[in-house]
């Protein structure tokens, strides 16, 4: 509230736009509506400020992977050399996690989502795609192999840029998106655990 006031009140001062990034753009729940009501105020007296322009970017990519948004037909290269579309599962839920293994907790991040398959995987029907942001493959193909779950592993070598980052609003590390069977977005986070909410509500 103290931060809302602050930029409300004094939107042509720089702590305004710190304050905006630092408790609404990286506040992975945001209220985007909120946070965009508040861009207009800033730009209405800071229209060239380029820090603006980024975080208003920033949201534009959050939007197209907030929830209620349907996965996008992008295609990436999996460890085995095909290829599959982050919709290409039928009659399931998909749960895509973004990581990288430059991240604190990276060798950590196995055994979570493996935790999560074992808790709600198996009765709700959930399949799993992994997508790297690492920027060295081998660093990437050296960890995937030890992967004993039935994961998806998914690399293209674009870092941030990746198409599958770009669109479905990834910001931080790691990022963990639930889908249902029909491939409408039901949960985002960086807490692995917050997308037990995200399952159909007849999931005993």
């Amino acid at each position: 509230n103290i931060a809302t006031h602050y930029i409300k009140t004094y939107p042509d001062s720089p702590i305004a736009t710190y304050l905006l990034d630092r408790y609404y753009i990286q506040d992975d729940n945001m209220n985007i509506s909120q946070v965009e009501d508040l861009i207009r105020g800033i730009r209405l007296v800071q229209p060239d400020n380029h820090y603006v322009l980024s975080l208003q970017r920033q949201i534009a990519r959050k939007k197209s992977g907030t929830i209620g948004k349907t996965l996008p037909n992008i295609r990436m290269q999996t460890y085995r050399k095909d290829s599959i579309s982050l919709d290409g599962f039928k009659n399931a839920h998909t749960l895509i996690y973004f990581w990288a293994t430059w991240m604190e907790d990276a060798y950590n991040i196995l055994d979570r989502v493996n935790d999560f398959y074992d808790k709600y995987g198996r009765k709700n029907d959930i399949k799993i795609i992994s997508i790297s942001l690492d920027g060295e493959k081998y660093q990437w193909e050296s960890y995937v192999q030890a992967d004993t779950l039935n994961v998806t592993h998914c690399y293209d070598g674009l870092t941030w840029k990746a198409p599958a980052a770009t669109n479905l609003g990834v910001m931080s590390l790691p990022y963990f998106i639930l889908a249902d069977k029909k491939h409408k977005i039901t949960a985002v986070s960086n807490n692995l655990d917050a997308l037990q909410d995200g399952l159909e509500p007849t999931t005993p």
